[in-house]
């Protein structure tokens, strides 16, 4: 049976996430897909990166609008429990770059484009986060 997949979430850790999780001999994508079922990781390129393929590629998470804003709370719980530290989440959206007069610059192939924009979240581990974007940033706060 084929996992339903229709939302698609960037996951951006910040690099003092990631150098804490190698120093600890541990991988994120790896805590994910041991620790969460029915959803799927890709690789992919940043959507708002004017050098297409000339960065390094993006985690993708791929599953049901459900699954996926439930996988919040559980990276949350992953990532403390692996470091000992409150993460913080910043839910990223793409949107268009504007020129001064409010539209869209495009490429030269006519597309518009990209850049990511945070809204950030409070770091209480009561709060449930709920992804509408395309995206999320982990990184620490506080603590």
């Amino acid at each position: 049976m084929e996992i339903p997949t229709d939302q698609k979430i960037f996951l951006l850790p910040s690099p003092e996430l990631e150098d804490l999780l190698l120093d600890k001999g541990l991988d994120l994508r790896e805590l994910v897909s041991k620790s969460v079922s029915g959803v799927k990781m890709a690789l992919a390129d940043d959507p708002a990166s004017t050098e297409r393929g000339k960065k390094e590629p993006l985690t993708v998470l791929l599953g049901t609008a459900a699954l996926i804003a439930a996988l919040t709370p559980t990276l949350k719980e992953l990532i403390r429990a692996a470091t000992g530290r409150n993460p913080l989440i910043t839910e990223r959206r793409l949107v268009p770059v504007v020129d001064g007069k409010g539209k869209p610059i495009v490429d030269k192939n006519g597309e518009p484009i990209l850049q990511w924009v945070d809204l950030t979240r409070a770091a209480d581990p009561a709060q449930t986060i709920t992804i509408k974007g395309y995206g999320i940033t982990i990184q620490f706060g506080g603590n």
